[in-house]
């Protein structure tokens, strides 16, 4: 009879499965949040270009000051908001980068000591097939010898 496979080492193996687990969950809302940051930079770009077509506009005729005044301010604002949000993007692919560095040091952890529980998996099984090797040796030269031999006196012949 072989002796069960033990690897000392499963719950920590566990740990790392589940850290693994939660770094790539990590990254996948990271890049969620990097797709909604992006997607606002692009609305706030486009608020710069419609803001700027209609100060071109303003241009063909007369035109009041304050009018040309609050169009050039809310040009400057939605300018500063697509600065903002193109900042917010660059933040966001920082943190991405990050969380997949996370997930890569998480996934070389896991991966080591898979390795090592294959390795050791593998030298239990050589090891049982040694010892069933032997004793099926063992089996075979007592069979060899009482062949040989004949019955010892006084044991019951199988």
């Amino acid at each position: 009879m072989t002796a069960r496979f033990v690897f000392r080492l499963e719950p920590v193996l566990e740990l790392r499965e589940r850290r693994e687990e939660l770094a790539q969950g990590e990254l996948a809302r990271a890049i969620g949040a990097l797709a909604a940051q992006q997607e606002a930079a692009i609305a706030a770009e486009r608020e710069v270009e419609a803001r700027l077509a209609a100060m071109r506009g303003l241009q063909g005729g007369v035109v009041e000051i304050a009018r040309l005044r609050a169009a050039h301010d809310g040009l400057q604002h939605a300018r500063r908001v697509a600065d903002h949000e193109r900042q917010g993007v660059a933040h966001m692919e920082a943190v991405a980068a990050d969380r997949q560095g996370d997930l890569v040091r998480a996934s070389q952890d896991r991966e080591a000591l898979a390795r090592l529980r294959r390795r050791q998996l593998a030298d239990h099984e050589q090891e049982s097939r040694r010892r069933e090797a032997v004793v099926l040796d063992e089996i075979g030269l007592r069979r060899h010898m009482r062949a040989r031999l004949g019955p010892v006196p006084g044991t019951a012949s199988a």
